[in-house]
C-alpha cells in the first residue's frame, strides 16, 4: 500500500496538470512557481498583475479531525450571510444617524434664526 504522502502528493501534482493546462488552452502564460502553485500576468485597466492559483489538498486539524470541504463551504455560506445582515444593520444605523444629524441642524438652524430676530 502507499504512503498517504505519495497519494496525495500524486493527486495534487494531477490537478495542477489539470489547471495549467486549461488555463493555457484560454491563452494565458501559465508559470509554475512552487510544486503547488502557477501564476500568469493579466492586465487590469491598464494595470499589470499576476494571479497566483494554488492547488493543496489539506490533511486536517493537528487534532485528527479530517478536513471537510462540504463543512468549509456551509461556514463560509453562513459567514457570508452574517456579513450581509451585519452590513445592512451598519446601513440602517448610519441612515438613523444622518436624520438625527439633518434634523439637529435644522432645530440649530431654526434657534439662530430666532435669536437673530429678538436681537
Amino acid at each position: 500500500m502507499k504512503n498517504v504522502k505519495v497519494i496525495r502528493d500524486t493527486a495534487r501534482e494531477r490537478y495542477v496538470g489539470i489547471v495549467d493546462a486549461l488555463l493555457r488552452e484560454s491563452g494565458e502564460d501559465v508559470m509554475r512557481v512552487k510544486s503547488n502553485e502557477l501564476t500568469f500576468p493579466i492586465e487590469s485597466e491598464g494595470e499589470e498583475m499576476f494571479v497566483v492559483v494554488t492547488v493543496k489538498i489539506p490533511t486536517g486539524s493537528r487534532d485528527g479531525d479530517m478536513y471537510d470541504g462540504y463543512e468549509e463551504a456551509r461556514d463560509f455560506q453562513r459567514k457570508l450571510v452574517e456579513k450581509k445582515e451585519k452590513d445592512e444593520l451598519k446601513k440602517v444605523a448610519k441612515a438613523k444617524k444622518i436624520a438625527a444629524d439633518k434634523k439637529r441642524r435644522e432645530k440649530l438652524k431654526e434657534m439662530k434664526k430666532e435669536r437673530e430676530e429678538r436681537e
